[in-house]
């Protein structure tokens, strides 16, 4: 019987609601699932003994039901009987599922398996799958025993989709949850605390604990107290059985004494196994106490080097920038560029920045507009649509569509809002916007005049104290922070790049001293597209010694 104690009805009130984490379930594919059972050495040897194997967040249950094959096809060559393999799978494997629909799929899915490859009955069959596979929130489950093996792909879900009162109670029972973090750092907080002393942990799961401040206390937990033996990138390749942008790693940890990692970045293959994998091996201690990049020589060289003369950073509080993600509508079909036949009132109309648009140095910034259904004098408030007739008449076409949303579900009366607000205010500031999923960092510069779509990021002044954007905007527009930006960012197949918003605020700056004195050249060179200009003063803020 497995050592499951259920946590009291009124603290699981507090759970996600299944609508939340519907669309965050994603299957891992098969030939991923064999490559991290092998990297825990899930295998013939192993399984001849006594073990426990937990697969927390089973989804349709992928990783389960390849170990337990494993594990059938191993105890069937040895011949073993039906009474003593039936007792072994129920004590042996573990297996938590929030969702309702991928808890029954998961449960059909082993019941099959027991059924077709095991040569079990029909009651033992469900028996046997009854009592491995547990429905219910995996993070308020108390399990009293440790496992062997955990595998796992926890939902993604972003800090500002788990409900509020679900945060809190996160907060007070899991210490690495901290600032924004994410859903996967209390998952797998909880699945390192569950491992056994000879224990192996398998995650495929977003890199964003690895490289964000908000991670810092996870990483730090893994580091002191774990072994990371393994690292999978997979941000070029789709790891999944459906395209997303989740920026995949694997990560292979364990208890034992720390040596080395073994570090592979993927590419676009024909198939993918263990025996294929050409692995880096690195010293463990280039996680210390810092972000996990894994650097090239001349990269690791250029970033010792800056870092070593350049101490600040630009999210740091004394350069007063903002450094945020555009707007998202949520349905952009809708609000972005309406059709003119509609004639939409142009108080709500609002020039927009796309970031397939920005493809030379100068905004057009009649070519393309969004429609506000915020009050600009209000942020709080959406417009009343009774005093736009023509924009409520075209939101009434598109009605049925736009209450399809989640945001529009939250709140029926609100149903042709965009998901985030706009804000007036940043809309009349000058704003660095640097487009998302380039080969390099491309910045342009926005007097004041429109608004960002959510695929770029956007750099703003918080206060009226130096330097200026426009110097500032020159610093970023140098080889130095380029190919910085470079090191950072995290890189696609398509030789796309994509720095994430607490990597900017990482991106090392020269002091602030030495900008001022160099201010007025900086702005003039940034003004004018003088690159070598930027470059030659931006070489001497920084101190770097190399060319790049």
């Amino acid at each position: 019987m497995n050592p499951v104690k259920y946590v009291q009805e009124s603290s699981y009130s507090l759970s996600l609601s299944f609508k939340e984490i519907k669309n965050t379930q994603i299957n891992t594919k098969s030939e991923f699932v064999n490559i991290m059972l092998d990297l825990i050495s899930f295998n013939n040897n192993r399984l001849n003994e006594k073990f426990t194997f937990l697969d927390a967040g089973c989804g349709q249950g992928n990783f389960i039901i390849n170990a337990i094959d494993r594990y059938l096809s191993n105890v069937n060559q040895q011949e073993l009987g039906s009474d003593l393999i039936s007792n072994n799978i129920s004590k042996y494997f573990l297996g938590y599922e929030y969702d309702p629909d991928l808890y029954a799929v998961a449960k059909k899915n082993i019941y099959d398996l027991l059924l077709i490859k095991g040569h079990f009955s029909n009651s033992l069959s469900h028996s046997i799958t009854d009592s491995i596979i547990q429905r219910g929130d995996f993070l308020k489950y108390n399990i009293t025993n440790k496992f062997d093996f955990i595998i796992e792909n926890p939902p993604f879900l972003r800090y500002d989709n788990i409900p509020k009162e679900y945060v809190k109670w996160i907060r007070n029972n899991f210490d690495c949850f901290r600032g924004r973090s994410d859903y996967c750092i209390p998952f797998i907080q909880h699945s390192l605390d569950l491992l056994s002393e000879k224990g192996k942990l398998a995650i495929i799961c977003t890199n964003r604990f690895s490289l964000c401040d908000y991670g810092r206390n996870l990483r730090n937990m893994i580091i002191n107290n774990f072994n990371i033996t393994n690292i999978i990138d997979c941000t070029s390749i789709q790891p999944f059985d459906k395209d997303v942008s989740t920026y995949p790693w694997i990560y292979i940890i364990d208890k034992n004494i720390k040596k080395y990692i073994n570090y592979v970045h993927l590419i676009e293959s024909e198939s993918y196994s263990i025996d294929n994998l050409l692995w880096n091996k690195l010293d463990s201690n280039i996680l210390l106490n810092k972000p996990w990049r894994f650097l090239e020589k001349n990269e690791l060289l250029l970033l010792k080097q800056v870092e070593k003369n350049n101490k600040n950073k630009l999210g740091d509080s004394l350069y007063g920038v903002d450094i945020k993600v555009g707007l998202a509508t949520g349905a952009d079909g809708i609000f972005i560029n309406p059709l003119k036949e509609a004639n939409i009132e142009k108080e709500v109309l609002t020039p927009f920045i796309l970031s397939n648009k920005l493809k030379n140095d100068i905004f057009d910034y009649e070519k393309d507009v969004l429609l506000n259904t915020w009050d600009i004098n209000n942020t709080k408030k959406l417009i009343n649509l009774n005093e736009y007739l023509n924009t409520s008449k075209y939101l009434d076409v598109h009605q049925s569509e736009l209450k399809k949303r989640y945001v529009a579900k939250k709140n029926k009366d609100n149903w042709y809002r965009l998901i985030d607000k706009f804000d007036n205010k940043i809309l009349k500031k000058e704003k660095i916007i640097i487009p998302s999923l380039r080969s390099s960092l491309c910045l342009y510069f926005d007097e004041g005049i429109a608004y960002p779509h959510h695929n770029c990021y956007f750099i703003i002044k918080n206060n009226e104290r130096k330097p200026s954007l426009k110097s500032i905007g020159a610093i970023l527009s140098s080889n130095t922070i380029k190919k910085l930006a470079e090191i950072y960012a995290i890189k696609f197949n398509s030789n796309a790049t994509r720095l994430l918003k607490a990597s900017f605020c990482e991106l090392p700056m020269p002091d602030i001293e030495k900008i001022l004195d160099n201010e007025k050249d900086l702005e003039s060179a940034f003004i004018n597209q003088e690159f070598a200009k930027i470059n030659e003063i931006c070489n001497k803020l920084f101190e770097t010694k190399f060319k790049l």
